[in-house]
């Protein structure tokens, strides 16, 4: 074997296995941003690209929707059939919500049972459309909750707001706040539907007026 040959097969072998170190280095980044129970990102991750899609929608001035999503009596379910099942239901759970989202939505786990989506260039008609889309594709799993004072099956409960950043009074927290206020509306008139609270306009000589709708199944 030539010197040449030597070298040219030994740069090879290093670059292989650099790239194999950089793929091995991009799941375990993944994995780090990734809840491990649910597949979806960490809430900090969520968060993170949450400030970025608001500063990107302000930018631009288009609309940005948040979606809070909560499982109807998850307690209910963890104590009917135990924790192992309960972590497969999760799991089942955000499967099927992805199912309904675009490569450029962000779904994450906000804590529990609870999982908080952003959809960009989305208002609020069809943000409340991808909400009740969310909403029967758990449904539709059919993933019995014999505990469940709501449906036979497990059920979610769906919380919306949708705003143009500087249009209105409010930042990216305050849109998940209102997010979580719809979802609660929603639980307290008997779960597995849909909310909106919008945001009030800008306006120096107003206060901010907000108002939150409710759709039940």
């Amino acid at each position: 074997m030539s010197w040449e040959n030597g070298l040219f097969i030994i740069s090879t072998f290093l670059a292989v296995a650099l790239a194999i170190n950089n793929i091995c280095l991009r799941k375990q980044n993944c994995s780090l941003k990734e809840d491990k129970l649910m597949n979806i990102l960490r809430k900090e991750t969520a968060m993170h690209l949450l400030n970025q899609m608001w500063k990107t929608a302000k930018r631009r001035k288009t609309s940005l929707a948040i979606i809070m999503v909560d499982i109807d009596q998850f307690k209910l379910y963890n104590d009917n059939y135990g924790h192992v099942k309960g972590d497969v239901c999760l799991s089942k759970v955000a499967e099927a919500l992805k199912s309904q989202l675009r490569k450029a939505d962000v779904i994450g786990r906000y804590g529990g049972e609870e999982i908080i989506i952003a959809l960009p260039d989305t208002n609020e008609k069809d943000a409340m459309m991808i909400a009740k889309r969310l909403r029967l594709a758990v449904s539709n799993q059919r993933i019995l909750h014999k505990g469940s004072q709501v449906s036979r099956y497990v059920t979610v409960s769906v919380g919306v707001c949708s705003a143009v950043p500087g249009e209105y009074a409010l930042n990216i927290q305050k849109m998940i706040e209102y997010a979580d206020e719809a979802l609660y509306k929603v639980k307290s008139n008997g779960r597995n539907g849909e909310g909106f609270k919008a945001p009030g306009r800008v306006n120096d000589d107003a206060k901010v007026v907000t108002n939150i709708q409710v759709k039940l199944a």
